[in-house]
């Protein structure tokens, strides 16, 4: 893949004080672990 053709993925935590830019393939798995995430599932992380 060429560096003009990669994909580009943008994303962070739902209350805005992370925020991430990724060019290129993504592997698997994300967690959260910011509070909102923590409030609204009820756990230290958000699988």
């Amino acid at each position: 893949m060429s560096l003009d053709n990669r994909p580009v993925y943008t994303g962070g935590c739902q209350c805005g004080a992370v925020r991430f830019r990724v060019e290129g393939a993504l592997g698997d798995a994300s967690v959260c672990h910011c509070r909102m995430c923590q409030k609204a599932s009820g756990n230290f992380y958000l699988p």
